[in-house]
């Protein structure tokens, strides 16, 4: 299984030091597309704290960059303007590739289940931590305020996360 990363699961998780939860829940090296590591970048140089870990996980080759080629091409044209181009060509990969897409933006997962793309959200990725044994669930409540603090985020439906 091939996994390509949004730029707002890798900010999560890496503002948490809980990157190494995604290695451990899908056992395999992670990808992120082209833009992505672009918004990394940017996000690097404007000092915002979890870029570096990011980029710690490239350069030791745990994430792989993944660009866009011309078979990308034709899936991108048809994506909403309203996505960001991280999202534009990480859902064109993972559409033309067969890549199942880890983001935090529900009208990405919508416009995924519509096209048949796989897309997991931040709550299924928390609850396939504990189903998978890799935390227990006071870990994952804890992991979910830990998140909702320093992410500035609310997670809805936390109830969904643990049944």
């Amino acid at each position: 299984m091939m996994i390509l990363v949004d730029t707002n699961i890798l900010s999560t998780f890496g503002k948490v030091g809980g990157l190494k939860l995604l290695f451990e829940l899908f056992q395999t090296k992670l990808s992120i597309s082209s833009n992505v590591f672009c918004e990394i970048s940017i996000a690097y140089e404007k000092e915002y704290s979890f870029a570096k870990s990011v980029l710690d996980c490239i350069k030791n080759e745990k994430i792989d960059v993944v660009a866009v080629d011309q078979e990308d091409l034709p899936y991108m044209l048809g994506l909403p303007k309203s996505f960001g181009p991280g999202e534009r060509d990480s859902i064109a990969i993972c559409e033309n590739r067969g890549y199942v897409f880890l983001s935090n933006e529900k009208k990405v997962y919508n416009y995924c289940k519509k096209h048949g793309i796989q897309c997991l959200l931040l709550p299924h990725l928390l609850k396939s931590l504990w189903k998978e044994n890799i935390l227990n669930k006071e870990d994952v409540k804890e992991l979910i305020t830990e998140i909702e603090s320093k992410d500035n985020i609310v997670i809805a439906d936390k109830d969904s996360i643990f049944s």
